[in-house]
């Protein structure tokens, strides 16, 4: 199996100062409306700058993550058990991210990265960026399609999933999906579906591939959705709140 080319190398523009003092010094209020107004501009403003909760500092290991409980509560297929995967194996994480798998039959992953908010008042513009630029990426290949890639974007969509989420279905375009069958770690898959969200300074990505059995061709679509929006609350479950230390593994 080739390595795994990513859906989404984009980066993304902006900056602290963009993505929340920028929204506040455009806000103007009307000087026929009063006080009132002026009060009420100033609540809706104060929302805008303040984070949703402390950053987190670790979000735990892959075994409390996916307790035998909570993979019940996904619906996969029969047989899933996910545990971390070690550099080598066919999810490579990068450093500083969690990587959890499907180690049976490497029909699903989910890569953890927490980055690091700064110091008070905690910045999650990092996290955002991240997300937009994989936003970004998506609907590129989904506009256009370049026939030299093995998989095009075939939908885009938004979940109810942490901030930002949002999942892409992908297929092999015509006259390569011998090929993309072998690249896929099923090693007969027709599709596969991608799912990134955030919580707080926390970014996930969930991969889930179609194993190639009698499925339907967006099933990888909805496992990555379910599973995405079941992780968003158990981050918050499992994950420890604090202030990440600069030679934390997790916090490149």
């Amino acid at each position: 199996m080739s390595e795994m080319p990513d859906e989404s190398d984009r980066s993304a523009g902006g900056s602290a100062a963009d993505s929340s003092g920028g929204v506040v010094a455009r806000y103007k209020v009307p000087a026929v409306v009063g006080g009132v107004v002026a009060a009420v501009a100033a609540v809706l403003a104060a929302s805008v700058v303040l984070p949703a909760g402390e950053p987190f500092e670790d979000v735990g290991g892959c075994e409390e993550l996916f307790t035998e409980e909570f993979v019940s509560s996904l619906h996969l297929d029969e047989g899933v058990r996910l545990a971390e995967l070690e550099p080598g194996e066919w999810e490579v994480p990068s450093e500083g991210e969690l990587a959890c798998g499907d180690t049976e039959g490497n029909t699903l992953t989910v890569v953890f990265a927490v980055l690091d908010p700064g110091s008070e008042p905690w910045d999650y513009s990092g996290a955002e960026d991240r997300i937009a630029g994989r936003r970004g990426g998506a609907d590129e290949l989904r506009s256009g399609a370049d026939e030299q890639r093995p998989f095009n974007a075939v939908e885009v969509e938004e979940i109810e999933a942490g901030d930002g989420g949002f999942v892409a279905l992908y297929e092999p375009p015509p006259g390569l999906a011998s090929d993309y069958g072998d690249w896929t770690p099923t090693e007969r898959g027709r599709t596969h579906a991608t799912a990134h969200f955030r919580v707080r300074n926390v970014v996930v990505r969930v991969r889930s591939f179609d194993a190639g059995g009698p499925t339907v061709r967006d099933a990888p679509l909805s496992i990555a959705t379910r599973v995405s929006e079941g992780l968003a609350e158990r981050i918050a479950e499992v994950g420890e709140e604090g202030d990440p230390e600069p030679d934390d593994p997790l916090a490149p």
